[in-house]
């Protein structure tokens, strides 16, 4: 083989996700348009206010540690399962986002008594946010 042809081969082997991008949705994507046509009921206290985090909480963790935990899941109390002390952070899956920045809570808002039983060990909590059209996320 001629070296040009070596060099048009290894171009077009390099641009191809570029030139011909791939239609694939994220495991999120798809979790979010399987979870979000069913239908869950949340008996929801809002009397019960969100505690502070607990600052004075020593972790024996040498590296940041982030679970995942999506509202399909909080509708099960998976929260009630969680080993705590095996994590730094946990994303709060899904906060939407419209194409003009206001946010939508997750199925259940506000999920209090996970909110305070984080915060009582000492662990993070972090809004995931997402918009999955690419319309509104240009806009």
């Amino acid at each position: 083989m001629s070296a040009n042809i070596v060099i048009v081969i290894l171009f077009i082997i390099s641009f191809s996700s570029i030139l011909f991008p791939q239609r694939n949705k994220s495991i999120h994507q798809t979790e979010h348009e399987l979870y979000s046509k069913k239908d869950f009921s949340f008996t929801i206290d809002s009397s019960i206010s969100i505690n502070p985090i607990s600052l004075h909480k020593k972790t024996q963790l040498s590296k940041t540690v982030f679970g995942y935990y999506p509202y399909w899941e909080y509708s099960k109390n998976a929260h009630k399962n969680f080993n705590y002390n095996l994590l730094t952070h946990i994303g709060m899956f899904d906060f939407k986002a419209s194409e003009n920045g206001s946010l939508s809570n997750p199925s259940g808002w506000p999920w209090t008594s996970f909110m305070n039983e984080a915060h009582s060990k000492g662990v993070k909590l972090i809004m995931v946010i997402v918009n999955f059209n690419k319309a509104e996320i240009h806009n």
